[in-house]
């Protein structure tokens, strides 16, 4: 599916109003846009979407400084050999701020993964829109067809009935010959068959659009157009067109993509972390000391891990594997 048709089935989840839906679907495209818009899976997918985008701002916050307000009041006793107890008030708050300066490039790392991630999701609500798309298309097509036969098998029925009706009368009359009273009642047989056959078939096609677009067909169903133009006619365009357009395809390249950036990031545990920290605290009768005592830190704060029992070694190792596990399952949806 191209482009243009992917911004309008991502559009029509936002922007279709709901008097719009209130007459049934009576064109293929509307009963599209009904089934993508109702249908649950891809409802999901695009929360699942919305999600994605929210989880790449939660980590982008590792850029900025975090600040706290602690504050607290409480009675305190104190007791000293030799010293009388003592009961005081004490209170106090503590501003503090954190700002990461250099973490090993885990952030960045992180926010590159979830950017990926948010792009997996993207053509995921593209391919679970073409799938229902498709189907809708199908169940249209299904309607149509089996409308029009039950139609033919109930005009076919109707004139056997008729002919049957004559031979009837004639061999009531005695003009007629038994024979003739007998195969027509077969072909009136086969005919009335044929019709509940199709009436059948009508019924479940009509209830698998139902199930799909989320309403009843029209009573009146506009004619489909060829489905086949814009086809190439050579398989390998076709087959390079396929690739290019399927959001699987590309669904999967991203979550290979995801995943390296998550495996890049692992690294960041052979690096130190480097923060600038800053407190400012006043306190109230602090160790029974009456008055006003104040604290002000400004640090430059290094973490470097020296020796953590091989684990994140092992780690770097795990995430590589899954690298290796996200190109095989793109390199299955290739094949797919």
């Amino acid at each position: 599916m191209t482009r243009p048709v992917r911004s309008v089935l991502l559009a029509v989840l936002l922007s279709t109003s709901p008097l719009a839906l209130a007459a049934p679907a009576a064109t293929v495209q509307e009963a599209v846009q009904r089934a993508v818009i109702s249908n649950p899976e891809v409802q999901a997918s695009w929360h699942a979407f919305r999600a994605a985008q929210e989880e790449q701002e939660v980590a982008r916050g590792g850029y900025y400084p975090r600040v706290d307000l602690t504050a607290g009041i409480g009675r305190e006793r104190q007791s000293d050999p030799g010293v009388a107890d003592r009961n005081y008030t004490r209170r106090g708050a503590t501003l503090s701020l954190n700002q990461m300066v250099y973490d090993g490039f885990a952030t960045r790392s992180e926010v590159a993964r979830l950017g990926h991630a948010t792009l997996t999701r993207y053509f995921e609500v593209i391919s679970a829109s073409e799938d229902i798309a498709l189907e809708a298309v199908k169940a249209y097509a299904d309607v149509l067809r089996y409308r029009e036969l039950t139609e033919l098998a109930r005009e076919n029925f109707l004139r056997h009935k008729e002919v049957f009706d004559q031979i009837e009368a004639r061999v009531s009359a005695r003009v007629g010959r038994r024979v003739d009273f007998e195969q027509a009642a077969g072909r009136l047989a086969l005919a009335e068959s044929n019709l509940l056959t199709e009436a059948s078939n009508l019924h479940d096609v009509t209830a698998r659009y139902q199930r799909i677009v989320g309403e009843l067909p029209a009573d009146a169903l506009a004619p489909m157009t060829r489905i086949s133009d814009g086809i190439p006619d050579d398989p390998l365009e076709a087959l390079r067109l396929a690739y290019e357009g399927h959001p699987a395809f590309h669904a999967a390249v991203e979550n290979v993509r995801a995943a390296g950036q998550e495996a890049k990031g692992k690294d960041a545990a052979f690096r130190p972390r480097i923060d600038l920290r800053a407190r400012q605290s006043v306190d109230y009768n602090t160790d029974g000391v009456d008055g006003r005592h104040g604290d002000q830190v400004v640090e430059l704060v290094l973490n470097y891990n020296l020796f953590k029992g091989g684990s994140d070694r092992a780690t770097v190792r795990q995430y590589a594997e899954r690298v290796n596990m996200a190109k095989d399952l793109r390199d299955k949806s290739c094949r797919d």
